[in-house]
């Protein structure tokens, strides 16, 4: 079951009233999960999904719409085909991403530098920059090596590597993950660093204990 909520506490004099919301719905399936499976209604009608592998196991991905305070139920069982796909299914291309509300372009490193939203095209310089600051240096990841590429109807994804060099062979490795979902006018942007270990001295204890958290 699903509950559609407030966003935030009403308190004297402050009310956030509840409003309808259109959202994509990410839930981690168990490793005992079928390897197909089939999302359905409490009235048993079928809702488009994708099942999305990931490196901490598969995510059932899917979108729906909710009224003010709504609950929905739902069932998940195995499939014995494909799942249902969306009505307007997400397009991915070598160097594009696209639903009914977005396109996302790159450029020849993979850099998101073009953006049409609803017919107005957007050219950009870049729209996201990945980098880290070392000895006082601004070190960006230069280009982007795409990893994986597709779409699952539900959801496109594109999934890609890039290096940003500190010092000598210290670099450190940007794991970036963009996901268009149909009937949704977001990029959702998933962001992994790995840093590398670096001398030590001279260091600043708080950024350090930042880091960490």
């Amino acid at each position: 079951s699903l509950l559609d909520y407030p966003r935030g506490d009403s308190a004297l004099g402050i009310t956030y009233p509840a409003h309808p919301s259109s959202a994509l719905i990410r839930l981690p399936l168990c490793d005992m999960a079928p390897r197909r499976v089939v999302l359905r209604t409490a009235g048993e009608q079928p809702v488009p999904s994708a099942t999305l592998p990931g490196r901490n196991g598969r995510e059932l991905l899917f979108v729906d719409r909710f009224r003010p305070g709504d609950r929905k139920d739902y069932l998940l069982g195995a499939a014995l085909s494909a799942g249902t796909a969306a009505p307007v299914p997400v397009t991915v291309g070598n160097n594009l991403l696209r639903n009914e509300y977005l396109e996302i372009r790159l450029d020849s490193g993979n850099h998101v530098t073009g953006l049409l939203i609803n017919g107005q095209q957007y050219t950009l310089d870049r729209l996201l920059r990945s980098s880290v600051t070392y000895a006082g240096r601004r070190c960006e990841v230069e280009a982007w090596s795409i990893d994986e590429s597709f779409s699952l109807s539900v959801v496109g994804v594109k999934r890609m590597t890039g290096i940003a060099v500190l010092k000598a062979s210290n670099t450190a490795r940007f794991e970036l993950e963009l996901l268009l979902a149909a009937g949704l006018p977001h990029l959702y942007v998933t962001m992994r660093v790995l840093y590398p270990r670096t001398p030590d001295k001279r260091y600043d204890l708080g950024k350090a204990k930042r880091l960490q958290q």
